[in-house]
Protein backbone atom coordinates (compact mmCIF):
# COMPACT_ATOMS: atom_id res chain seq x y z
CA UNK A 1 0.00 0.00 0.00
CA UNK A 2 1.35 3.40 -1.04
CA UNK A 3 -0.39 6.54 0.17
CA UNK A 4 -0.39 9.75 -1.88
CA UNK A 5 0.55 7.57 -4.83
CA UNK A 6 -0.81 9.93 -7.44
CA UNK A 7 2.22 12.22 -7.54
CA UNK A 8 5.71 12.95 -6.22
CA UNK A 9 7.49 10.39 -4.02
CA UNK A 10 4.35 8.26 -3.78
CA UNK A 11 4.16 7.80 -7.53
CA UNK A 12 7.88 7.00 -7.78
CA UNK A 13 7.64 4.36 -5.03
CA UNK A 14 4.45 2.83 -6.43
CA UNK A 15 5.95 2.51 -9.91
CA UNK A 16 9.09 0.88 -8.49
CA UNK A 17 7.15 -1.76 -6.55
CA UNK A 18 4.84 -2.40 -9.49
CA UNK A 19 7.84 -2.87 -11.79
CA UNK A 20 9.30 -5.33 -9.24
CA UNK A 21 6.20 -7.54 -9.46
CA UNK A 22 4.29 -6.49 -6.35
CA UNK A 23 0.53 -5.98 -6.16
CA UNK A 24 0.29 -2.26 -5.39
CA UNK A 25 -2.60 -0.44 -3.75
CA UNK A 26 -2.43 3.18 -4.91
CA UNK A 27 -4.12 5.41 -2.33
CA UNK A 28 -4.70 9.09 -2.99
CA UNK A 29 -7.28 11.72 -2.14
CA UNK A 30 -7.50 12.44 -5.89
CA UNK A 31 -8.87 9.24 -7.40
CA UNK A 32 -7.95 10.37 -10.91
CA UNK A 33 -4.27 10.61 -9.97
CA UNK A 34 -4.42 7.26 -8.15
CA UNK A 35 -5.98 5.66 -11.23
CA UNK A 36 -3.32 7.17 -13.48
CA UNK A 37 -0.51 5.69 -11.36
CA UNK A 38 -2.27 2.32 -11.26
CA UNK A 39 -2.57 2.38 -15.06
CA UNK A 40 1.14 3.18 -15.39
CA UNK A 41 1.98 0.18 -13.18
CA UNK A 42 -0.15 -2.11 -15.33
CA UNK A 43 1.68 -0.81 -18.41
CA UNK A 44 4.82 -2.17 -16.69
CA UNK A 45 3.05 -5.56 -16.49
CA UNK A 46 2.37 -5.07 -12.78
CA UNK A 47 -0.88 -5.31 -10.83
CA UNK A 48 -2.41 -2.27 -9.11
CA UNK A 49 -5.70 -0.92 -7.86
CA UNK A 50 -6.55 2.70 -7.03
CA UNK A 51 -8.42 3.69 -3.87
CA UNK A 52 -9.66 7.18 -3.11
CA UNK A 53 -9.00 8.12 0.51
CA UNK A 54 -7.97 11.00 2.76
CA UNK A 55 -5.50 9.35 5.13
CA UNK A 56 -6.03 12.08 7.73
CA UNK A 57 -9.59 10.78 8.21
CA UNK A 58 -10.14 7.71 10.35
CA UNK A 59 -13.10 6.47 8.32
CA UNK A 60 -11.15 6.65 5.06
CA UNK A 61 -8.17 4.78 6.53
CA UNK A 62 -10.45 2.00 7.77
CA UNK A 63 -12.10 1.87 4.34
CA UNK A 64 -8.70 1.40 2.68
CA UNK A 65 -7.76 -1.51 4.94
CA UNK A 66 -11.19 -3.11 4.49
CA UNK A 67 -10.85 -2.93 0.72
CA UNK A 68 -7.33 -4.38 0.79
CA UNK A 69 -8.39 -7.35 2.93
CA UNK A 70 -11.43 -7.88 0.75
CA UNK A 71 -9.33 -8.10 -2.42
CA UNK A 72 -5.99 -9.53 -1.28
CA UNK A 73 -6.68 -11.00 2.15
CA UNK A 74 -3.52 -9.54 3.67
CA UNK A 75 -1.02 -6.70 3.48
CA UNK A 76 2.75 -7.10 3.65
CA UNK A 77 3.97 -3.50 3.55
CA UNK A 78 2.89 0.12 3.85
CA UNK A 79 4.66 3.19 2.49
CA UNK A 80 3.06 6.35 3.84
CA UNK A 81 4.13 9.53 2.07
CA UNK A 82 3.84 12.28 4.67
CA UNK A 83 6.15 14.69 2.84
CA UNK A 84 3.67 17.56 2.84
CA UNK A 85 5.38 20.94 2.80
CA UNK A 86 4.41 24.53 3.52
CA UNK A 87 6.89 27.23 2.58
CA UNK A 88 5.23 29.98 4.64
CA UNK A 89 7.37 31.64 7.28
CA UNK A 90 6.52 30.59 10.82
CA UNK A 91 5.32 34.06 11.86
CA UNK A 92 3.02 34.20 8.81
CA UNK A 93 1.63 30.67 9.11
CA UNK A 94 -2.08 30.75 9.90
CA UNK A 95 -3.68 28.45 12.44
CA UNK A 96 -5.64 26.77 9.65
CA UNK A 97 -2.49 26.07 7.66
CA UNK A 98 -0.77 24.61 10.71
CA UNK A 99 -3.75 22.35 11.46
CA UNK A 100 -3.76 21.18 7.85
CA UNK A 101 -0.05 20.35 8.04
CA UNK A 102 -0.50 18.39 11.26
CA UNK A 103 -3.42 16.46 9.77
CA UNK A 104 -1.70 15.60 6.49
CA UNK A 105 1.66 14.64 7.99
CA UNK A 106 1.31 13.54 11.63
CA UNK A 107 -2.36 12.67 12.11
CA UNK A 108 -2.35 10.53 8.96
CA UNK A 109 0.78 8.71 10.18
CA UNK A 110 -0.87 8.07 13.55
CA UNK A 111 -4.08 6.71 11.97
CA UNK A 112 -2.27 4.38 9.58
CA UNK A 113 0.00 3.03 12.32
CA UNK A 114 -2.84 2.53 14.77
CA UNK A 115 -4.97 0.69 12.19
CA UNK A 116 -2.02 -1.47 11.14
CA UNK A 117 -1.28 -2.46 14.75
CA UNK A 118 -4.91 -3.40 15.35
CA UNK A 119 -5.39 -5.45 12.19
CA UNK A 120 -1.99 -6.90 11.27
CA UNK A 121 0.44 -9.15 13.09
CA UNK A 122 3.35 -8.89 10.69
CA UNK A 123 3.90 -5.85 8.49
CA UNK A 124 6.63 -3.34 7.69
CA UNK A 125 5.92 0.37 7.46
CA UNK A 126 8.03 3.17 6.00
CA UNK A 127 7.04 6.80 6.45
CA UNK A 128 8.52 9.52 4.23
CA UNK A 129 8.73 12.76 6.18
CA UNK A 130 8.70 16.37 4.97
CA UNK A 131 12.00 17.26 3.26
CA UNK A 132 15.05 18.32 5.20
CA UNK A 133 15.43 21.59 3.31
CA UNK A 134 12.12 22.77 4.79
CA UNK A 135 13.68 24.53 7.77
CA UNK A 136 10.82 26.57 9.20
CA UNK A 137 10.03 25.64 12.85
CA UNK A 138 6.68 24.02 12.01
CA UNK A 139 8.29 21.79 9.37
CA UNK A 140 11.13 20.79 11.73
CA UNK A 141 8.52 19.96 14.39
CA UNK A 142 6.56 17.72 12.01
CA UNK A 143 9.68 15.77 11.02
CA UNK A 144 10.65 15.35 14.67
CA UNK A 145 7.18 14.14 15.65
CA UNK A 146 7.19 11.43 12.99
CA UNK A 147 10.74 10.32 13.86
CA UNK A 148 9.94 9.99 17.57
CA UNK A 149 6.75 8.12 16.72
CA UNK A 150 8.86 5.52 14.92
CA UNK A 151 11.36 5.34 17.78
CA UNK A 152 8.48 4.69 20.18
CA UNK A 153 7.53 1.60 18.19
CA UNK A 154 11.09 0.34 18.47
CA UNK A 155 10.90 0.47 22.27
CA UNK A 156 7.50 -1.17 22.56
CA UNK A 157 8.04 -4.01 20.05
CA UNK A 158 4.49 -4.18 18.77
CA UNK A 159 4.23 -7.79 17.63
CA UNK A 160 5.77 -8.08 14.18
CA UNK A 161 5.39 -4.40 13.28
CA UNK A 162 8.53 -2.79 11.87
CA UNK A 163 8.44 0.94 11.28
CA UNK A 164 11.16 3.13 9.81
CA UNK A 165 11.40 6.69 8.55
CA UNK A 166 13.02 8.22 5.47
CA UNK A 167 13.79 11.94 5.30
CA UNK A 168 14.54 13.26 1.80
CA UNK A 169 16.86 16.22 1.31
CA UNK A 170 14.37 18.05 -0.92
CA UNK A 171 10.84 17.87 -2.27
CA UNK A 172 9.88 15.37 -4.96
CA UNK A 173 10.98 15.90 -8.55
CA UNK A 174 10.89 12.99 -10.99
CA UNK A 175 11.21 9.20 -10.49
CA UNK A 176 14.58 9.26 -12.28
CA UNK A 177 15.94 11.87 -9.86
CA UNK A 178 14.21 10.38 -6.80
CA UNK A 179 15.59 6.87 -7.29
CA UNK A 180 17.79 7.05 -4.17
CA UNK A 181 14.75 7.54 -1.97
CA UNK A 182 12.97 4.59 -3.60
CA UNK A 183 16.02 2.37 -3.05
CA UNK A 184 16.15 3.25 0.66
CA UNK A 185 12.43 2.64 1.05
CA UNK A 186 12.77 -0.78 -0.54
CA UNK A 187 15.75 -1.65 1.67
CA UNK A 188 13.94 -0.70 4.88
CA UNK A 189 10.92 -2.69 3.78
CA UNK A 190 12.89 -5.80 2.87
CA UNK A 191 12.79 -8.81 5.17
CA UNK A 192 16.57 -9.04 5.41
CA UNK A 193 17.07 -5.51 6.76
CA UNK A 194 15.36 -6.31 10.06
CA UNK A 195 15.49 -2.62 11.00
CA UNK A 196 12.86 -0.87 13.07
CA UNK A 197 12.69 2.57 14.63
CA UNK A 198 15.37 4.02 12.40
CA UNK A 199 15.44 7.24 10.42
CA UNK A 200 17.52 7.50 7.26
CA UNK A 201 18.36 10.83 5.68
CA UNK A 202 18.53 10.48 1.90
CA UNK A 203 20.52 13.00 -0.12
CA UNK A 204 18.88 13.45 -3.49
CA UNK A 205 20.52 15.03 -6.55
CA UNK A 206 19.25 18.47 -7.50
CA UNK A 207 16.33 18.28 -9.92
CA UNK A 208 17.03 19.32 -13.51
CA UNK A 209 16.44 22.93 -14.38
CA UNK A 210 13.66 23.11 -16.92
CA UNK A 211 15.36 25.88 -18.88
CA UNK A 212 18.41 23.68 -19.50
CA UNK A 213 16.27 21.14 -21.38
CA UNK A 214 14.80 23.72 -23.77
CA UNK A 215 15.89 24.43 -27.31
CA UNK A 216 18.91 26.77 -27.65
CA UNK A 217 16.81 29.47 -29.28
CA UNK A 218 14.28 29.29 -26.43
CA UNK A 219 17.06 29.54 -23.85
CA UNK A 220 18.41 32.57 -25.71
CA UNK A 221 14.96 34.16 -25.74
CA UNK A 222 14.73 33.70 -21.96
CA UNK A 223 18.23 35.08 -21.34
CA UNK A 224 17.94 38.67 -20.04
CA UNK A 225 21.51 39.38 -21.21
CA UNK A 226 20.67 38.54 -24.82
CA UNK A 227 19.82 41.36 -27.21
CA UNK A 228 16.32 40.26 -28.19
CA UNK A 229 16.21 42.43 -31.32
CA UNK A 230 19.36 40.81 -32.69
CA UNK A 231 18.05 37.36 -31.75
CA UNK A 232 14.75 37.98 -33.53
CA UNK A 233 16.55 39.28 -36.61
CA UNK A 234 18.83 36.22 -36.72
CA UNK A 235 15.86 33.86 -36.40
CA UNK A 236 14.04 35.59 -39.24
CA UNK A 237 17.19 35.45 -41.33
CA UNK A 238 17.58 31.73 -40.73
CA UNK A 239 13.94 31.20 -41.60
CA UNK A 240 14.23 33.15 -44.86
CA UNK A 241 17.32 31.17 -45.87
CA UNK A 242 15.63 27.85 -45.10
CA UNK A 243 12.55 28.93 -47.02
CA UNK A 244 14.61 29.90 -50.06
CA UNK A 245 16.44 26.57 -49.96
CA UNK A 246 13.17 24.64 -49.72
CA UNK A 247 11.77 26.62 -52.62
CA UNK A 248 14.81 25.97 -54.77
CA UNK A 249 14.82 22.24 -53.96
CA UNK A 250 11.11 21.75 -54.54
CA UNK A 251 11.05 23.53 -57.89
CA UNK A 252 11.99 21.59 -61.01
CA UNK A 253 13.50 24.70 -62.55
CA UNK A 254 10.47 25.16 -64.76
CA UNK A 255 10.04 28.66 -66.06
CA UNK A 256 6.74 30.52 -66.07
CA UNK A 257 6.50 29.94 -69.81
CA UNK A 258 6.88 26.16 -69.33
CA UNK A 259 4.13 26.13 -66.72
CA UNK A 260 1.82 28.13 -68.96
CA UNK A 261 2.58 25.77 -71.81
CA UNK A 262 1.64 22.76 -69.70
CA UNK A 263 -1.67 24.38 -68.80
CA UNK A 264 -2.45 25.12 -72.43
CA UNK A 265 -1.41 21.68 -73.69
CA UNK A 266 -3.35 19.65 -71.08
CA UNK A 267 -6.94 19.48 -72.29
CA UNK A 268 -8.20 18.41 -68.86
CA UNK A 269 -6.95 21.55 -67.18
CA UNK A 270 -8.35 25.00 -67.46
CA UNK A 271 -6.12 27.84 -68.48
CA UNK A 272 -4.90 30.28 -65.79
CA UNK A 273 -7.27 32.93 -67.07
CA UNK A 274 -10.30 30.60 -66.91
CA UNK A 275 -9.33 29.43 -63.44
CA UNK A 276 -9.00 33.01 -62.23
CA UNK A 277 -12.44 33.92 -63.62
CA UNK A 278 -14.10 30.92 -61.93
CA UNK A 279 -12.33 31.66 -58.67
CA UNK A 280 -13.62 35.22 -58.64
CA UNK A 281 -17.15 34.10 -59.50
CA UNK A 282 -17.39 31.34 -56.86
CA UNK A 283 -15.63 33.02 -53.91
CA UNK A 284 -17.01 35.96 -52.02
CA UNK A 285 -14.13 37.80 -50.44
CA UNK A 286 -15.77 41.14 -49.79
CA UNK A 287 -15.17 42.65 -46.36
CA UNK A 288 -18.38 43.63 -44.56
CA UNK A 289 -19.02 46.93 -42.79
CA UNK A 290 -18.60 45.36 -39.35
CA UNK A 291 -15.03 44.35 -40.25
CA UNK A 292 -15.70 40.63 -40.82
CA UNK A 293 -15.01 38.70 -43.99
CA UNK A 294 -17.19 36.12 -45.66
CA UNK A 295 -17.07 32.40 -44.69
CA UNK A 296 -15.46 31.49 -47.98
CA UNK A 297 -12.53 33.77 -47.20
CA UNK A 298 -12.28 32.25 -43.72
CA UNK A 299 -12.02 28.76 -45.22
CA UNK A 300 -9.24 29.76 -47.58
CA UNK A 301 -7.35 31.60 -44.82
CA UNK A 302 -7.60 28.58 -42.52
CA UNK A 303 -6.43 26.27 -45.28
CA UNK A 304 -3.39 28.42 -46.01
CA UNK A 305 -2.53 28.65 -42.32
CA UNK A 306 -2.86 24.90 -41.77
CA UNK A 307 -0.64 24.18 -44.75
CA UNK A 308 2.01 26.55 -43.49
CA UNK A 309 1.92 25.22 -39.94
CA UNK A 310 2.07 21.61 -41.09
CA UNK A 311 5.29 22.31 -42.98
CA UNK A 312 7.08 24.88 -40.84
CA UNK A 313 5.74 24.69 -37.27
CA UNK A 314 8.34 23.51 -34.75
CA UNK A 315 6.29 21.43 -32.33
CA UNK A 316 9.19 20.97 -29.93
CA UNK A 317 9.57 24.72 -29.73
CA UNK A 318 5.91 25.02 -28.79
CA UNK A 319 6.19 22.25 -26.20
CA UNK A 320 9.23 23.92 -24.65
CA UNK A 321 7.41 27.23 -24.40
CA UNK A 322 4.40 25.51 -22.81
CA UNK A 323 6.68 23.79 -20.30
CA UNK A 324 8.28 27.10 -19.38
CA UNK A 325 4.91 28.79 -18.97
CA UNK A 326 3.87 26.06 -16.52
CA UNK A 327 7.07 26.37 -14.48
CA UNK A 328 6.91 27.43 -10.87
CA UNK A 329 8.18 30.99 -11.04
CA UNK A 330 10.16 30.41 -7.83
CA UNK A 331 12.32 27.86 -9.71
Amino acid sequence: MVSNAGHGFGRAVALAYGDAGYDVVCVDEDVALASKTAAEIEELNGQAIPIQADCSTNMDVRKVFDKIFEIFGTLSGIIHIASVENSSRFVELSEGEFSELVDEAFRSSYLILRTAVKRLDDVWIVIVTPPKNATEPHMVALRGAIVYLAEGFKEEHYKGIRINVVTPSRHASDPAYDAALVQNVRYLGSSYSGLSGHCLSVELPPPPKVVESLLPEVQAALDPNMDQDELEASLYQDFDEDFDEDFDEDSDEDSDEDLEGEFDEDSNLESPDDFEDDFEDDATFERHEDGTISPAADDVADFDQDSYLAKHYDLKLVRDIEIYNRMDKKD
